[in-house]
């Protein structure tokens, strides 16, 4: 599944939980503005049909899907002509009762062949023939005009899914007049054969199911529950894809120029090399120490934020993390309330913030172990990238979701680590083993980020309450069903 923090660029797939059926987002409004080459979508992007499409049926209404959208949510501080930004954690809320959310975000995109393919394979299978002898496709063909575009589907016309939204109580009287007109050739035939009853009662039947469905090309049915599955087969789609081409989301990068310091004293950022001394600190114990570069980051982007601070101000990507009062923060979400930490432990206010959309080189790099830096002339604490985990997945799928002690001899001596799904402070508290908590494998960068999400709600030196661990928990993995089944929440 993408990370929540991905931007959702043109092309996105989505989908209403009242809906049957997911399909394209389209984003219009923005056509030039680029942040790590992505063209991304806004809150603007959110006009019926022309940028959100239809869901086929809806479950509400039980007719065809004509979206209402609301207002956007959870929509992120950088602006694009003045409006803020969709990631893939963003849902549009829709006046009839549904929500909009989306499943792919569009970075790694699904072509409309695997779209297609998706959808019909986790579309239902219609009821077979009954013992009366009268299938299922020969109830719905009593149905006047519903009966003519199954009987074209069961002749082999393929074509786009056809949408009946039609309430029962609209089909009933339909039914009514076909039993008492006695008109078409369905129905008469069903007369001669003296199973008319019958196959008025299984017209009921029927109708109940199709008032909220519709037919796939190969005559299929598709429901609430067969749209969920293929939005699921479309997620796991993407992330193949992003593995495959090695594809990352979402970076965070500083321009040619910012100050970092290192054993040698201050020097420019793009002049870092692997193997080079930064000071670093150790985000729990507070230690400081020289610390060695083992990657470095270097890319063009069109987009950057400007974060005025005391007596300097710092350049930076938008997602890259400062750390403020709270915990971490991403640059985008600083506002004149925050309060950063400098090398010598004190806090200056933010003063103001500022984006620009010009393209330039920024830069980056890896700290081992502690995977923070100072940048700036007062030496502002910030981490390391921020990475796309699409590959967590793939992690889950390859070594499973195992007490710690297993994993850690599973990947001994393979550049792994391994990470207690629920943090190891709180075995204690929860009543467990530390070596028996359910663990994944992750690299060093996807597990100091679970690290940090865990410790930016709860401090390392606060002792929270059980219900409130698994309350925490619930929100960092909330994007992780595989995860949330395992730890039962």
């Amino acid at each position: 599944m993408p990370h929540e923090l991905e931007y959702i660029v043109d092309q996105a797939v989505m989908l209403c939980d009242e809906g049957i059926k997911p399909d394209y987002f389209n984003g219009t409004h923005n056509a030039n503005v680029k942040i790590n080459g992505c063209k991304v979508c806004t809150i603007a992007d959110k006009i019926p049909i022309t940028n959100i499409p239809s869901f086929g049926i809806c479950q509400k209404t039980q007719q065809p899907c004509i979206p209402v959208p609301l207002k956007w949510k959870d929509t992120y501080k950088v602006k694009v002509k003045g409006n803020q930004t969709l990631l893939f954690k963003s849902s549009l809320p829709c006046g009839l009762g549904g929500k909009i959310e989306f499943v792919t975000s569009g970075q790694a995109p699904i072509t409309r062949e695997d779209l297609d393919k998706m959808v019909e394979e986790n579309a239902e299978e219609p009821p077979e023939e009954d013992d009366d002898g009268l299938s299922w496709w020969d109830a719905v063909e009593l149905v006047p005009f519903v009966g003519g575009v199954v009987g074209m589907v069961r002749s082999g016309i393929k074509g786009e899914w056809v949408g009946f939204g039609l309430s029962t109580a609209s089909f009933a009287l339909d039914i009514g007049g076909l039993i008492s007109l006695g008109a078409g050739n369905a129905a008469s035939a069903a007369v001669k054969t003296t199973k008319l009853a019958n196959a008025g009662s299984k017209v009921v039947k029927v109708t109940s199911k199709i008032s909220k469905a519709a037919l796939t090309a190969g005559g299929k049915l598709l429901t609430k529950a067969s749209a969920k599955a293929a939005a699921k087969a479309l997620a796991k789609k993407a992330d193949d894809i992003a593995i495959k081409y090695g594809k990352v989301c979402v970076f965070a990068c500083f321009p040619a120029g910012t100050p970092i310091h290192t054993q040698q004293g201050i020097r420019k950022i793009e002049q870092i090399r692997e193997g080079d001394l930064v000071w670093s600190e150790h985000e729990t114990s507070g230690q400081i120490s020289l610390k060695k570069v083992i990657a470095t980051i270097r890319k063009e982007i069109d987009t950057t934020v400007q974060i005025e601070l005391e007596g300097e101000t710092i350049e930076t990507t938008a997602e890259h993390p400062f750390y403020t009062q709270e915990g971490w923060k991403d640059a985008a979400d600083l506002t004149e309330q925050d309060h950063i930490q400098t090398k010598n432990k004190k806090w200056y206010r933010v003063k103001g913030q500022n984006f620009l959309y010009t393209k330039k080189k920024v830069y980056n790099f890896e700290v081992e172990d502690w995977h923070t830096y100072f940048v700036g002339k007062l030496a502002w604490l910030v981490h390391n990238a921020k990475p796309c985990l699409s590959g967590i997945f793939k992690s889950i799928e390859r070594y499973g979701i195992k007490p710690y002690k297993e994993l850690k001899a599973l990947v001994k001596g393979k550049g792994l680590q391994v990470h207690h799904l629920i943090e190891k402070r709180f075995a204690s508290i929860l009543g467990v083993n530390k070596r028996e908590m359910l663990s994944i494998v992750l690299t060093k960068e996807e597990h100091q980020i679970f690290t940090n999400e865990w410790r930016k709600v709860i401090p390392y030196r606060t002792k929270p309450t059980k219900e409130f661990i698994t309350k925490v928990a619930k929100e960092i993995y909330k994007d992780y069903p595989e995860i949330l089944k395992v730890l039962k929440l």
